[in-house]
């Protein structure tokens, strides 16, 4: 007798399997689960009540429609007849043909604006699939692959919402859209205009009134590898279910398994990668020099329990900080405009006060204060900018870097690969970039800085011998 399995189509997330026996059931439920990064040192897992899973397939055959091609060969196996039953409305995709013209008729900097052949490809590859990643460097225009996928979208009647994560950001991509002729509405802060064809949003406002999305056919989640957090993956998998056409564009993808399948079962998998090494290699791109700089405190004898304790240890030293000050003014006055990224608001503001007419910027910083200052790169040649990451490390635009300093940074691989990525845009007087890496010679920050030495050759990024920097106790 044949054995029928039922799959259950409910929206654009949501799947129901049903017909299998509880033993088959079961090793799904093992099978698409694999271990949460850090598990190990998670309180619940050491009281024993929890194994360390993240679960994508439950015992009662609820599931994720894009785990399908990864389930349906069990099933086959097993000897069923797969019934499927769709309850999705059915859709009409986007004809539209897109070439390098697409925004032909808008003048960006004097002339009729190109998309770069790579790009197209890009916007091709996610038309023909209808949902999925496309995992391309920082600085190969990302916001024209994003306003190309909205406008085809929305001119075809489907209404486009893009979610990046900061304020900054929906400023310069609402901007951009604007430029190339897109009809955009903002909702983000004080300003939540909807009526428009295409929307710009950060997660972080949606998920006060996520009800909105009800509004919207195409979602495009720029910098994914944030997807797969818990706001995230309840806005793409609960609020918006109902949405067919789903993208992500993003530098850098995570590692962690967990984190990987959690993106591509809400959006979907990487279409097409386009490295920040090639981009480079074809002139699209800074070329790029990472010099680590070892802090040597040679007054520092003891070890410390974890990172955290060793870098609040660190952060207080003045003679420390004034030989980092001097550090970055001296590069400055080699280099020219300066970045710096620093992971503790208290450390930027003390920096800050130590390097004359430098800027410090951080979260609470108004919005319009922190354009104003990325502006500045490209009125001036010898500006010193210090920023939180938080704020900084992912996404922003800002082309004429030319010297970028790393303070202290942690070995997470996004962060570290994301955070160079600033440097790496073209300016209109700038082909290369110098990347200072600088960190203790203290157990945690050696960890931390062979992880991402490991981060940075992995992406093809020349690494120069590591120069010293020797700091004595103070008096």
């Amino acid at each position: 007798m044949t054995k029928t399995c039922t799959i259950l189509v409910k929206d654009e997330v949501w799947c129901s399997v049903t017909g299998l026996t509880s033993s088959e059931h079961e090793q799904l439920w093992r099978d698409f689960a694999p271990f949460k990064d850090g598990y190990f040192f998670m309180p619940s897992y050491k009281l024993g009540r929890w194994d360390g899973r993240i679960r994508f397939y439950e015992k009662t055959g609820k599931t994720y429609v894009r785990l399908l091609d990864r389930i349906l060969p069990y099933i086959e196996k097993w000897g069923y007849h797969i019934e499927l039953v769709d309850h999705r409305p059915a859709l009409c995709p986007p004809s539209a043909q897109v070439d390098e013209n697409l925004f032909a008729h808008r003048e960006v900097g004097g002339r009729a604006f190109s998309m770069r052949p790579y790009q197209v490809e890009c916007v091709r590859e996610a038309l023909a699939a209808g949902s999925g990643v496309i995992l391309a460097g920082t600085g190969a225009g990302k916001t024209t692959i994003t306003a190309a996928l909205s406008h085809v979208y929305s001119t075809a009647g489907y209404k486009t919402i893009t979610i990046v994560p900061s304020s900054d950001l929906v400023t310069q991509t609402a901007e951009w859209y604007e430029q190339l002729g897109m009809p955009t509405g903002i909702y983000s802060g004080s300003e939540k205009n909807i009526d428009s064809p295409n929307v710009v949003a950060t997660w972080q406002s949606l998920q006060y009134n996520p009800s909105i999305l009800s509004e919207f056919r195409a979602l495009i989640w720029d910098e994914t590898h944030g997807a797969s957090a818990a706001v995230a993956k309840k806005l793409l998998n609960e609020d918006g279910s109902h949405i067919p056409f789903r993208f992500g564009v993003t530098g850098t993808f995570p590692k962690p398994e967990v984190d990987q399948m959690s993106i591509f079962s809400s959006i979907g998998p990487i279409l097409k990668e386009i490295p920040a090494r090639w981009l480079i290699d074809a002139g699209y791109l800074s070329k790029v020099e990472i010099q680590p700089v070892v802090i040597n405190e040679t007054y520092i004898e003891e070890s410390f329990p974890d990172y955290a304790s060793e870098r609040a240890f660190l952060s207080k030293n003045s003679h420390r900080m004034e030989k980092i000050a001097d550090l970055i003014i001296s590069q400055c006055a080699t280099h020219g405009n300066t970045l710096v990224l620093v992971n503790s608001i208290p450390f930027g503001q003390k920096l800050s006060s130590l390097i004359k007419d430098s800027i410090f910027l951080y979260g609470d910083s108004p919005k319009d204060i922190r354009k104003e200052h990325y502006d500045m790169f490209d009125q001036k040649d010898d500006i010193i900018v210090i920023a939180s990451a938080g704020i900084a490390s992912t996404g922003i635009s800002i082309d004429r870097i030319f010297c970028l300093m790393l303070i202290d940074p942690a070995k997470s691989f996004i962060k570290a690969i994301q955070s160079v990525g600033r440097g790496l845009r073209r300016g209109r007087d700038k082909d290369s970039i110098v990347v200072f890496d600088v960190h203790s010679k203290l157990n945690w920050a050696k960890k931390h800085f062979k992880e991402r030495n490991k981060y940075y050759k992995d992406a093809q990024y020349p690494v120069l011998a590591p120069r010293t920097l020797r700091v004595t106790r103070e008096n």
